[in-house]
């Protein structure tokens, strides 16, 4: 009997009884074609040689050309980061430059001209320019800037009026009962005094009367704003404007009109600032990431509500006026004419300068009766303090371009882009900043669409800003100035977390502080409960902090407004906390082509597990919606696909698959499905299918073992191998470490395991495996081309071969012959194939239990002839092959005989 047997490809299963003729045992160097053929895998071309302890990281193609990027391990835990051009005569990868020193690499990733190095340390920068790379480090230095208010003069604008009788305090028939319409004539004559003032002299010309907030902001080279300050409280004054009351001194009827003079005594104010620390350098490097610091404002926050005609009382003296501001029990409940209240001789209405040069410092009125007059009684807004907490708006006034941030010696007038700040409110506004000042570490790093995305992520909580930058400058007479320790803590996922400022420079030196602590403090975390500002063992503030209602941060406010600022310490809080915590369930994702800014929208939850990787999908989910769901996401919980909005950002949908990947190194994106790594073998993801393409190979399978066959140190010396190549480990244990090479050309997968001298191949046209010698050490991202160095440090590329010819071996799984029950002969066996006869060396094996082999004929050609004698139920053929680029094998035709089919055997 003559029957033709095509090779099949490498399996392990089903069963030795039950898998067809054909399947191979063992197929090193081959991989089964789509046209039926075993072609050979011939070793790969070397493109270059490494030095000895060097890791090529990518290449980065920039204008003109492409450079290998390259890690070199430095001290224990660090590594440099170096590079060199590639060119067409370059063999010996001996970097000429050394980008910078960093520790504990985690990941890279390339975006336009950047690079971006996941490290222990967080996200680190390199930029390419001017022919080399600059390294720019984690974030640009913070430039503290402190803020101040100088006054520059007083409005005093006076005019007279006629007023209804009722309004002055010296009519003695219903003690100043005026009717609402005599206060809203009154109103009109105060306010049409004052505001044209105001707009003449003050904002018109950019000055101030009114408190208000500041912040500034890194402005980037494409418009955006990062690495925002804290927004400072800038009180100039926290009274309503003082307008003095005089009249005629006549006493008219109920009826009747008087004259009266309103006079103004409002102070105006300039706005003045100091850059603290030279960051000159540092910034230079950043030259083309950030433009300038763009300066801006809140609206003024009013300590009047013009909105409201005055009250039944329309004029009081001015003692009374500032009495009605303040709360002086310390209790907290207002006591006055009840007999237990407490009148201070003077009381705080502002902090600023007299003049440019004088000493920055808090202001006082007194309250003696000597020095108090006739005032409108101009009441405090109702919703003066809840507006200074909910203020959250910032409007654009200035910048300061990036070669003119330096440090200086005193305080300067700020120059304002436009001095007109009457319709601040129609300005550019600053968007709120998220996290820009935390630091991330990420263990993956994914380019896609000019945007980068982070998984794996731990989030180390803000280093608290400089003293000085935190509130309006000031340097009253007293004590010298201290260098101040500034320590937060924060709840991030229910891990208490705290972050440490050590004072050191210019910005961290705190004049008088037990007479000047600010009123207003700001932390760019939301989740920040407490602060410590620390002067020495002594003398340290301890304040509790409130979640800011619109802004990402939390805040401390004494809106008490005692002419004492000093706060009541909160409880001591340990830092024997965490210094991060981990967000692993979370993708961040960059501006496009901005790998610097990661703003709010760009987070994404997925599930709550942890995300092991990210990838790209090349296939619609479902008919008609390709591109909607342009990412997965490798999960714990399983594969989740990410649906993207109109603005770029990532929201996770629906999971569309529970298999798990157990090792994210393996996450392959080919031309259309994504490939990984499970417990059940290699799944191939496509659109929202997921199948198995290993099913063939088994699990936990035992492999054949070549040690069952007889004379096999003859063997292994005939073929050319040696005994590890061919000692195959179950696949699970070999993918639970592995890696894909994705060879574009040759349409086929490389999954190999650095610690193992062979590699799986997958044809994806004949959806067969073969195998392969391998010394991959690891693989390049480099598509279309396919790179990876090997255990000599060689990058090799797998698209061309640097041979015409490669030693093969195959070896069949049993062959049954159609009747596995029955004892067979077999008297000749033929290869077939394009290749030449002495190029093969041909063995064939018998067994009747399957596990018990001898050795029934070999040849050193390609055919076996009177193989008779002892009969056997499965048989196996051994092909020792030297093939060539262009040969290939396709089966063979055994001739046999049944041999005692008298009984059941």
């Amino acid at each position: 009997m003559i029957q033709d047997i095509t090779y099949n490809g490498y399996t392990v299963t089903p069963s030795d009884y039950s898998c067809p003729d054909g399947d191979l045992s063992s197929a090193i160097n081959v991989i089964p074609h789509d046209s039926g053929e075993l072609l050979p895998l011939l070793p790969p071309l070397p493109v270059v040689t490494l030095a000895q302890g060097e890791r090529l990281l990518c290449i980065h193609s920039v204008p003109g050309q492409k450079n290998y990027i390259l890690m070199k391990p430095a001290s224990t835990g660090k590594f440099h980061l170096q590079w060199i051009k590639k060119t067409d005569n370059l063999t010996h990868a001996t970097p000429t430059a050394t980008i910078g020193t960093y520790t504990g690499f985690r990941d890279i990733a390339l975006i336009g001209n950047t690079i971006v190095l996941a490290t222990d340390d967080g996200l680190q920068y390199a930029l390419w320019k001017d022919d080399d790379y600059i390294k720019l480090g984690n974030r640009p230095p913070f430039t503290p800037v402190e803020f101040g208010m100088c006054r520059v003069g007083t409005l005093n604008n006076s005019e007279q009026f006629t007023i209804p009788a009722r309004i002055a305090p010296g009519w003695s028939g219903q003690r100043g009962q005026a009717e609402a319409s005599e206060l809203a004539q009154f109103t009109q004559s105060v306010y049409g005094l004052l505001n044209p003032a105001v707009a003449d002299s003050v904002t018109s010309k950019g000055l101030f009367y009114q408190p208000f907030f500041i912040r500034y902001a890194y402005r980037l080279f494409d418009g955006t704003y990062s690495w925002h300050s804290a927004p400072v409280l800038m009180l100039p004054t926290i009274t309503p404007p003082i307008v003095k009351y005089a009249d005629d001194g006549t006493h008219p009827d109920a009826s009747g009109t008087l004259s009266a003079t309103l006079t103004l005594k409002v102070n105006y104010f300039a706005l003045t600032y100091r850059i603290l620390a030279d960051t000159t350098a540092q910034l230079a490097e950043w030259s083309d990431i950030i433009a300038g610091i763009d300066i801006f404002i809140s609206a003024p926050i009013y300590t009047y509500d013009q909105s409201r005609d005055l009250t039944w009382r329309p004029v009081t003296m001015l003692r009374s006026m500032l009495l009605d501001l303040y709360d002086w029990n310390p209790d907290g409940l207002d006591l006055r004419g009840s007999g237990s209240s407490i009148i201070p001789s003077s009381v705080f209405v502002g902090h600023y300068a007299d003049t440019s040069s004088a000493l920055y410092v808090d202001h006082t009125m007194s309250t003696a009766g000597d020095d108090s007059y006739p005032v409108v009684n101009i009441r405090v807004h109702d919703r003066f303090t809840e507006n200074i907490a909910a203020a959250h708006q910032f409007y654009k006034v200035a910048e300061i371009d990036v070669k003119d941030i330096k440090p200086m010696t005193a305080m300067k007038r700020l120059k304002l882009a436009n001095s007109d700040l009457s319709t601040i409110v129609t300005r550019p506004t600053l968007p709120d900043d998220y996290q820009s000042h935390c630091t991330i570490k990420a263990d993956k790093l994914f380019p896609y669409n000019a945007r980068l995305s982070l998984s794996g992520a731990e989030m180390i909580p803000p280093q608290p800003f400089p003293i000085r930058s935190l509130f309006q400058f000031g340097n009253p007479d007293g004590t010298a100035a201290s260098t101040v320790r500034i320590t937060v803590w924060t709840r991030h996922n229910g891990v208490k977390c705290h972050a440490v400022h050590l004072g050191s420079t210019t910005a961290d030196t705190f004049y008088n502080p037990s007479v000047n602590f600010p009123r207003y403090i700001y932390y760019p975390d939301a989740s920040a409960y407490k602060m410590e500002v620390w002067i020495n063992d002594t003398l340290k503030f301890i304040i509790n902090l409130t979640p800011h209602d619109f802004l990402n941060g939390a805040y401390y406010f004494n809106s008490k407004f005692s002419p004492d600022p000093t706060p009541v310490n909160a409880l001591p809080e340990s830092t024997d906390t965490a210094t991060s915590s981990l967000v692993e369930s979370k993708i961040y994702t960059s501006e496009v082509n901005n790998p610097f800014l990661f703003p709010a929208t760009g987070i994404c939850t997925v599930g709550t597990g942890r995300i092991l990787g990210l990838s790209a999908a090349t296939k619609a989910l479902s008919q008609g919606q390709f591109g909607h769901f342009p990412l997965y996401a490798f999960t714990t919980e399983g594969v989740w696909a990410l649906e993207v909005s109109s603005t770029g950002t990532y929201s996770a949908r629906q999971p569309v698959t529970r298999d798990v990947c157990i090792n994210p190194d393996s996450i392959t994106q080919i031309d259309t499905a994504v490939l990984f790594a499970t417990d059940r073998g290699i799944m191939m993801l496509s659109g929202a299918d997921s199948r198995c393409i290993s099913t063939a190979l088994g699990t936990r399978e035992s492999p054949f073992s070549f040690n069952i066959l007889p004379h096999v140190a003859d063997i292994l010396t005939l073929s050319g191998f040696s005994s590890s190549q061919l000692n195959i480990v179950p696949f699970t244990d070999f993918i639970s470490s592995c890696n894909m090479l994705y060879d574009y050309i040759n349409q086929r997968l490389i999954i190999y395991n650095p610690q193992r001298p062979y590699a799986y191949v997958y044809s994806l046209t004949s959806r067969r495996w073969g195998m392969m010698q391998s010394s991959i050490a690891y693989h390049i991202q480099a598509y279309p081309d396919v790179l990876a160095v090997d255990d000599n440090g060689r990058l090799v590329d797998f698209a061309r071969h640097s041979a015409t010819s490669v030693n093969a071996l195959i070896l069949t799984r049993p062959l049954k012959l159609a009747a596995p029950d029955i004892l067979k002969t077999v008297d000749s066996l033929l290869q077939r194939g394009r290749f030449k006869t002495t190029h093969l060396k041909t063995i064939l094996f018998g067994s009747r239990d399957l596990f018990s082999w001898y050795i029934v004929n070999s040849s050193t050609t390609h055919a076996l002839y009177g193989s008779s004698g002892t009969p056997y139920k499965y048989f196996r053929v051994l092909v020792l092959c030297q093939l060539d680029e262009f040969e290939a094998l396709s089966g063979c035709t055994v001739s046999y005989l049944p041999r005692f089919t008298n009984r059941l055997r």
